[in-house]
């Protein structure tokens, strides 16, 4: 099977507004998620269709003085159909030549008229009624609403990597400087991409060529999505970040291939994916470069073309262990990691760390290309939420945590009673933190009254381009400590669960006792002693770390003289 990243059909590059939803068009349909986007820039709005009965096109209704500058619609994601436009007073109505049925991607290239709030778009398919030109609309529109922002583009100190129009090669860097990518090896590549371009390379380790092997390689497909491939002569494996990522956002990407158990992992901005299980990566023991922002070069006049990346790119990093959704999302800004990238004389917990706020080193990278650039971009690396504590007086839950407030433009707290659904009690702004000199940040605290025994809590950061950073979630229990409580001596609960380096158990005591806290595997061997002290009633914490815990579930059990109560816990590394 031949795979030509040349011959995927290229959509006009502006920033895309994503609405990445499938949508069966023929009925209503509930509206997916607010869409937030700058103001200032041209934007393309996105959705996935599923037209069930054939239809002759669809009319689209945009914010008032909203202009239509152009239209793609692809069948399955990859095949181009052709679309005439024509203004229907203050809908557009697109049409194509033969009729339209089943699943298709529509892009729509638009002029936004300023900032707003109560805006939306809509899409309603329709039938020829005459020859006039006039239409018949079918079924209920799908709608989404909109909020222009102004702003949220503006520059940091951070650099990122960017080639020039004019460049015509990619980034190489040396192999002897990566991991051997080949089956029985473990590795994680990690790495931000911000870009409207369609049909590209992001970075390879192929030249293009059938018959070579090759351990990965990473594209941005015709759809806008992003398109992991590895194989051999014949037979290639592939995964989809599932929505597109072409929307001239800041996204982390993270490819995890577990040597072990043939497993790998795909992870948009910390979330798992897509997963494939007995992978056909190479075997052998390969040391191929790896390009980044195009593919290989074999020095064929003749060798499969493939359009050079003409988005963004930063801190890449390989890592030397297949890491996990919560591993990548607790270091993927984290400002001490992008700091000591730049430092060659401190320790790397990667193998390959590269960032652009200096040219790379010659001992990483064997070719720095004309036309490689390193602008200055609006990506915070920053670790922006730390130090989250979690309180309880009574039945109020006070959370408190340390963070710099001039990176984001919001804090909010979300509380759920299953752990799953959560939905927003408290939103903070910059203005609302106590100053903390001695921290060079700020203290921001929220107090939370819940209805249930036990909640959960997480903190959504908010950035001004809309982006958003969640915490990890955290158990709380609720409730008067005293001999009154109806629950007695139990253990609460830990967070986050799973966890990979550490957790916090909470348990409560009804009355003053000695307390031993022992971990057991499922097999029923006890592991070890983890807690031992005399504490009063009340609620009381400690930190397990998982150190050299293998993943899996294991058992806490809380023994005091009246008592015994135990809790399952996961360790997912």
């Amino acid at each position: 099977m031949q795979r030509s990243i040349g011959t995927c059909w290229i959509v006009t590059l502006f920033v895309w507004l994503v609405a990445s939803v499938h949508v069966p068009v023929a009925g209503a349909q509930s509206s997916p998620r607010t869409a937030v986007r700058s103001a200032e820039e041209p934007t393309r709005l996105f959705a996935t269709l599923d037209v069930p009965e054939e239809t002759d096109g669809l009319v689209v209704s945009l914010p008032s003085r909203w202009t239509l500058e152009d239209v793609s619609l692809l069948r399955y994601g990859s095949t181009a159909r052709d679309v005439r436009v024509r203004r229907d007073g203050a809908s557009y109505v697109l049409a194509s030549p033969s009729p339209i049925r089943g699943p298709h991607d529509l892009s729509l290239l638009v002029t936004p008229n300023g900032p707003g709030d109560a805006l939306s778009w809509s899409i309603q398919p329709f039938r020829a009624a005459a020859d006039d030109g006039s239409v018949q609309r079918v079924g209920s529109p799908w709608e989404q609403k909109i909020r222009m922002v102004r702003g949220g583009g503006e520059r940091t100190d951070n650099r990122v990597l960017e080639f020039a129009p004019d460049a015509s090669q990619p980034v190489v860097i040396d192999a002897h400087s990566i991991p051997a990518f080949e089956r029985s090896v473990s590795f994680t590549t990690e790495f931000w991409i911000s870009t409207i371009g369609l049909g590209e390379v992001v970075m390879s380790t192929w030249t293009g060529e059938e018959r070579r092997h090759y351990p990965f390689e990473i594209v941005v497909d015709a759809s806008g999505r992003l398109r992991f491939y590895c194989g051999q002569p014949g037979r290639h494996t592939s995964m989809s970040s599932g929505r597109p990522i072409a929307d001239g956002r800041w996204h982390h990407v993270g490819i995890a291939y577990d040597g072990e158990r043939r497993f790998l992992r795909f992870m948009i901005n910390g979330v798992a994916v897509d997963s494939v299980e007995q992978v056909s990566l190479p075997g052998g023991y390969l040391r191929p470069d790896l390009a980044v922002g195009g593919r290989l070069s074999d020095g064929r006049r003749d060798a499969p073309h493939a359009s050079l990346f003409s988005g963004q790119l930063d801190v890449l990093r390989i890592w030397d262990s297949a890491r996990t959704p919560m591993d990548v999302r607790q270091t993927m800004r984290d400002a001490a990691l992008h700091a000591a990238a730049d430092d060659e004389n401190r320790q790397q917990p990667t193998r390959v760390t590269l960032t652009f706020d200096r040219k790379p080193p010659a001992r990483l990278v064997r070719r720095w290309p004309r036309g490689a650039q390193r602008p200055r971009a609006a990506l915070r690396l920053r670790q922006s939420l730390h130090d989250l504590r979690a309180s309880t007086e009574g039945e109020v839950v006070q959370l408190q945590w340390h963070a710099d407030a001039t990176t984001v433009s919001a804090f909010l707290v979300e509380r759920s009673s299953d752990g799953i659904n959560f939905e927003e009690v408290e939103r903070l702004t910059p203005e609302m933190a106590e100053p903390v000199a001695e921290h060079g940040d700020a203290l921001f605290t929220a107090s939370d009254d819940p209805s249930s025994r036990v909640a959960y809590y997480r903190i959504r950061e908010v950035f001004s381009d809309g982006s958003t950073d969640v915490s990890g979630t955290f158990k709380v229990g609720v409730g008067p400590a005293t001999v009154e409580t109806k629950e007695g001596t139990r253990i609460i609960g830990n967070y986050p669960n799973p966890f990979s380096r550490s957790t916090t158990v909470e348990f409560q005591l009804n009355e003053a006792a000695p307390v031993r806290m022992t971990l057991w595997d499922v097999s029923g061997k006890r592991l070890g002693v983890v807690y031992d002290g005399s504490d009063e009633a009340g609620t009381h914490s400690f930190e397990l770390p998982a150190r050299d815990l293998p993943s899996g579930t294991y058992f806490l059990r809380l023994e005091t003289g009246r008592a015994v109560d135990s809790h399952p816990v996961v360790v997912l590394k």
